[in-house]
């Protein structure tokens, strides 16, 4: 027994040495030193490649122990096939693709802190099974991939990635997003050539019996002639986000996966906490995600499991992991010069356009290109918050008392073919766009100058970065929102007045923070492809939005200069006028909240300990920001509330409102190339990914909650405050729209009927 066990156990060890050195003998049997080792020395090159492996393998073992080991061979022998495999043989892509879902399953299971603890800490020899089970899903005689990809496990992440339902009526053109990258594809093979590879390629796909899908998550579409040229110059990541996030927004609205104003009930408030017959108890609450911005715990936000949704799905992590994959999606930045009018096309095709995938925008700005769209832009738009006045005595007050300056940026570096940011704007009393500095440049540039409009492409490029990045991600839904949620789970027990106020402001908070933090913070996410920057450079620029951070300065000290504040009386900065009218009919809100709870002894000296601590633990973020709150008074708490609804309210409506300035080509991106004056295509299509996002709703700000206030035995006063609130907000909404029929342009991010309950995407 034990010399035919020996013997089979040599036969498969004998196979696969043959195996390699023939492949490996193959694949670079035309390289000038493997024909010179062949000639010179007589050996197989394979057979040299094999043992130097070995050898390699074996000193690391004792050098650097198993974990190195492992990754070592279970990552550069895979990588190396799949480059080799891609333009090869269909089947070759299809086993190693498997290979590389199973290998990231892992590594996402691995980045799970309980798994780290429970299971790879405390399992003997973890890494030498891991090696073994990988080898066994790679190796040629095994064939272990395939094997698990033919249980369809992983059947979920490949629908997701790379089924498409066959319904393209003979002669459409249709998509096939399998295609590889633009840089790997013959010169000279045109759309329609593409198209019929593609077409014949499906009509073989067709063949086989393939489970039939709903119509609302069609991932194909009917793309004209000029749309499918465009998408056949772009990258696959892109591919992927413009033919898979339309269907699954329409879907998710249609579904309304967002929530409605009727799921808000007494169990949206218990997370952290449990009942017992003395009462609520404190327990640990459970972290979904850590998300880590670089080094440091300053920059580390650790993300609970949502009061209402729980924990994100495995599935959708596990996605957003694989999607920054670089053997899967290296980053390729690619430019396609392309008309505005051919793009607006292409998103009515990809039915990525306002009002289809994106939601309709709340302001009709037709271009951001001429001076005057520019002080729109900045005056009565998104751009308000970076509006400050210059001093009397400062060098520049020539050019105007205004400036908009992205001097910060001028710092960080760049990926090979873009151009560095940094810009500052100036405007005169009157609004008019007067100069704009380039930093990089070191010129001052103004109207009628040779690179005038690649300096307002500059601007608006800027722009678009940090107010996504910056303002809406790191500001908004981490410091503030994500803060919040924590401090409210962590110390207000469900029974609290503090904490049921609370609970409509954070509906859904934690589930869309873990998504938009995970698709937007890592290596080559979303922003780090979507910006010009290396990902060192956006690291220091999130780093630096973390220290620079004021998002619980009530508003009302936000805006300084006299000038600014007088044109705010007369109608002319409606971001201060309206940002102040909505701020004090919060306040006035959460006064009543606070006072009703104390005068029907509701915030009794329990709840009155609890608010302190949930006071305290977000002044001890506070730490890490620029801003830090007052030791705890009721009114400094009072403060602290209000300037969080009004953050997650009305100013995550006007920073995250990707669709005003970003669902054209003729508006904003991310990222701008030298001497340009045209956005770049590739960036402009992922905002437009991003902005489809933010049009799944989360329940609107002027709903009654029937399921939440007074049910479950909380008291009859919380109907009332909160219709008195919901009347005080009515009156608001007349007095803007009579404002905003006065004024050069409407301004309608502190409308109330058009905000949301709560932080989306």
């Amino acid at each position: 027994m034990g010399s035919g066990v020996d013997a089979s156990f040599l036969d498969v060890l004998l196979t696969t040495w043959s195996f390699l050195v023939e492949t490996i003998d193959e694949e670079i049997q035309n390289h000038p030193a493997a024909q010179y080792v062949k000639q010179s020395a007589g050996i197989r090159p394979g057979a040299l490649v094999v043992i130097g492996s070995l050898v390699i393998v074996m000193c690391s073992i004792a050098l650097y122990g198993q974990e190195f080991v492992t990754e070592l061979v279970c990552f550069v022998y895979p990588a190396v096939m799949t480059t080799l495999r891609m333009e090869r043989s269909s089947m070759d892509v299809v086993f190693w693709m498997s290979y590389w879902l199973i290998y990231n399953f892992i590594d996402l299971l691995e980045s799970i802190e309980q798994y780290h603890i429970y299971i790879e800490e405390k399992t003997p020899l973890y890494f030498w099974f891991k090696l073994a089970f990988l080898v066994w899903c790679f190796s040629p005689i095994t064939k272990g991939a395939s094997k698990i990809a033919n249980l369809q496990v992983m059947e979920v992440v490949g629908d997701f990635f790379f089924k498409s339902k066959p319904t393209t009526p003979r002669g459409a053109a249709r998509f096939d997003f399998n295609e590889p990258p633009v840089r790997d594809r013959p010169k000279g093979s045109g759309a329609l050539a593409e198209a019929e590879v593609r077409n014949a390629r499906n009509s073989r796909n067709n063949r086989h019996n393939e489970k039939p899908r709903k119509d609302s998550a069609k991932s194909d579409f009917k793309l004209s002639k000029e749309s499918l040229d465009i998408c056949s110059k772009l990258d696959k990541y892109t591919l992927i986000l413009i033919n898979k996030f339309p269907a699954k927004v329409i879907e998710a609205n249609h579904n309304k996966k967002g929530g409605v104003h009727t799921d808000l009930s007494k169990a949206s408030t218990t997370h952290g906490w449990k009942e017992t017959k003395k009462g609520w108890v404190k327990k640990k609450a459970k972290v979904q995600a850590i998300i880590k911005i670089g080094k440091g715990d300053s920059f580390k936000f650790p993300i609970l499991e949502d009061a209402h949704f729980g924990k994100t799905k495995f599935s959708e992590r596990l996605i957003r992991k694989l999607i920054r994959f670089e053997t899967l999606f290296p980053l390729q930045d690619t430019y396609i010069d392309v008309s505005p009018a051919a793009v607006d096309k292409l998103l009515v095709d990809l039915k990525l356009a306002p009002g289809m995938a994106m939601p309709r925008a709340r302001h009709d700005f037709a271009e951001m290109e001429s001076n005057s769209s520019m002080s729109r832009l900045f005056f009565y738009g998104p751009g308000a918050p970076f509006v400050k006045e210059l001093a009397s005595d400062d060098p520049n007050i020539h050019l105007g008392p205004f400036v908009v300056d992205f001097a910060e940026d001028a710092k960080r570096s760049v990926r090979l073919g873009f151009r560095e940011y940094g810009a500052r704007v100036h405007f005169s009393p009157k609004q008019e766009l007067t100069a704009i500095y380039d930093y990089h440049e070191r010129e001052l540039v103004k109207p009628g100058d040779p690179h005038w409009e690649h300096a307002k492409c500059l601007v608006r490029n800027n722009f678009g970065m940090r107010m996504t990045f910056i303002n809406h991600l790191i500001h908004t839904h981490l410091c503030c929102a994500n803060t919040t949620v924590n401090a409210m789970i962590n110390n207000l027990s469900p029974d609290n007045p503090i904490r049921r106020l609370l609970t409509v402001f954070t509906f859904r908070t934690s589930y869309i923070n873990s998504a938009a933090a995970e698709s937007l913070t890592p290596e080559l996410s979303m922003s780090h492809r979507c910006s010009a920057l290396t990902y060192a450079s956006l690291v220091g620029a999130m780093q630096e939005g973390i220290q620079d951070c004021q998002i619980f300065r009530p508003f009302p000290q936000w805006v300084e200069g006299k000038e600014l504040i007088k044109m705010a009386k007369v109608g002319r900065f409606p971001f201060l006028e309206d940002g102040l009218n909505y701020y004090n009919t919060i306040r006035k809100f959460v006064q009543a909240w606070i006072q009703t709870s104390v005068d029907t002894n509701y915030l009794d000296d329990r709840n009155l300990a609890q608010l302190r601590d949930f006071y305290y633990e977000i002044k001890t973020k506070c730490l890490d920001f620029s801003y830090q709150p007052p030791h705890f008074s009721l009114d400094a708490a009072q403060d602290l509330i209000t300037q969080f609804i009004f953050n997650v309210t009305g100013y995550h409506e006007l920073v995250g409102s990707l669709v005003d300035f970003a669902c054209s080509l003729r508006h904003c991106s991310a990222r701008c190339r030298p001497g340009a004056t045209t956005n770049d295509l590739q960036s402009f299509l992922m905002c437009a990914a991003v902005a489809a996002l933010t049009s799944i709703r989360t329940p609107p700000l002027m709903s009654d909650f029937p399921n939440f206030f007074a049910k479950d035995g909380a008291p009859e006063w919380e109907i009332k405050v909160w219709a008195a609130f919901q009347k005080d907000l009515g009156e608001l909404v007349v007095l803007n729209k009579k404002k905003n029929a006065s004024r050069p342009h409407p301004f309608r991010y502190f409308q109330p009927d058009q905000l949301e309950c709560s932080v989306s995407i």
